[in-house]
């Protein structure tokens, strides 16, 4: 029995060093996963404002491309040249071909979900000459047919979810695509388009329609102080970025000061809470205007860092320094108001030309972080583009 005890623990002791490479080689599979799945932060949201009624939650489409909207007006001339724009319009041709690209690689990548088959059929006909038969062949005559269909099927396990990522990241690049195919096709279709959208996706809104020589409505006055590159591209392309007054009023006289010298430019904001809450600058810096019983001054610096700070909030701020001696030069005040109910700016310019102090108290819309008026001076902008009368510089 002792030889075979020494036996046994002399293959133990050679197997030790495999089972310890095997464990290791086992841990280091275990740290294989790519990357950890991504959760969106959850961002915490009032189930509804004291200010407004029931709320209506957003409803992303970006699978419709828009469609023959057009075809609203009846005009049949307008439908005709409209069409023409799809078939001869190579830009949007290409936008379509990396919409299509975009989709195809989804669809390749969605392919490793499933097994891979493949074969390689042959068939060959051999006859074998009675006339010259080759020296020692003993099937002069004799014709031979030979079938081969070899098959290779083959599965990779979605273990460390390396598919289930690829997928994941190309569907999202397609929707892009989708995106960008909607935006240059409006830009073809339209002569002017319209952005009330979040600021962050201003580029992608204003770039396809200036690059045609269109123009844009930006109501996210803000987002172009850090992008000067989008009114370097209008001046190029011939086309021209409209920034309606808003909820801000006067702009018509501090553009008319601008033309002389403007000395000094200021604006104070107070706005509810609500108003405020949630904005980057706030957030940034821990400052909170929840259950305040006095007005709080939450900001106090130019333009341009307001813009930034509360880029939902004042793009007033922004509409102000363009129209004047820009955002570095222009200072604001903001504050947060518990006892009042609507958004008031008040501006004081001192200039060569005039001194003058503004203030308007706007009354909040569904969101409160935009009055009402808005989009009523949106309208009142789009009915001067073709006015026979025009009132105001």
């Amino acid at each position: 029995m002792k030889p075979i005890r020494k036996m046994l623990l002399a293959e133990n002791r050679r197997r030790a060093p495999q089972l310890g490479i095997l464990a290791v080689a086992v841990s280091l599979l275990t740290g294989c996963a790519v990357g950890p799945k991504y959760h969106p932060p959850v961002v915490q949201a009032p189930p509804a404002y004291k200010e407004v009624g029931d709320w209506k939650p957003a409803q992303p489409n970006d699978q419709n491309l828009g469609g023959t909207w057009w075809t609203i007006f009846q005009d049949p001339q307008l439908d005709a040249l409209e069409l023409q724009v799809n078939v001869s319009n190579q830009n949007l041709k290409a936008a379509e071909a990396q919409f299509r690209q975009a989709r195809a690689v989804l669809r390749y990548y969605r392919a490793d979900y499933f097994p891979t088959l493949t074969a390689a059929p042959s068939a060959t006909r051999t006859r074998v000459s009675s006339r010259r038969p080759p020296p020692g062949s003993t099937f002069d005559g004799v014709t031979s047919n030979d079938f081969v269909v070899p098959f290779d099927i083959s599965y990779q396990a979605d273990v460390w979810g390396r598919v289930r990522r690829n997928v994941e990241s190309y569907r999202e690049q397609a929707q892009a695509s989708a995106a960008d195919l909607a935006a240059v096709n409006l830009s073809l279709h339209a002569d002017l388009a319209i952005e009330c959208a979040p600021a962050s996706v201003i580029e992608q809104i204003c770039r396809p329609m200036l690059e045609a020589g269109k123009q844009v409505m930006v109501l996210s006055a803000g987002a172009l102080l850090p992008r000067p590159e989008l009114i370097e591209l209008a001046k190029a392309r011939g086309g021209q970025i409209i920034v309606p007054t808003g909820a801000l009023l006067g702009l018509d006289a501090v553009t008319a000061a601008a033309e002389g010298r403007i000395h000094s430019v200021r604006m104070i904001t107070r706005k509810p809470p609500t108003g405020l809450a949630g904005a980057p600058y706030l957030e940034a810096n821990g400052i909170s205007v929840e259950g305040l019983n006095a007005a709080k001054r939450v900001f106090s610096g130019t333009a341009r860092d307001g813009a930034a700070g509360f880029p939902a909030n004042v793009n007033v701020a922004a509409a102000l320094s363009l129209a004047g001696i820009g955002p570095d030069r222009t200072m604001m005040e903001i504050w947060a108001d518990p006892f009042i109910d609507r958004n008031c700016h008040t501006i004081e310019v001192d200039s060569d030309s005039a001194r003058f102090t503004l203030a308007i108290e706007n009354v909040p819309s569904e969101n409160p972080k935009t009055g009402r008026i808005t989009a009523l001076s949106v309208l009142a902008a789009l009915r001067k583009l073709n006015s026979p009368l025009r009132v105001g510089t």
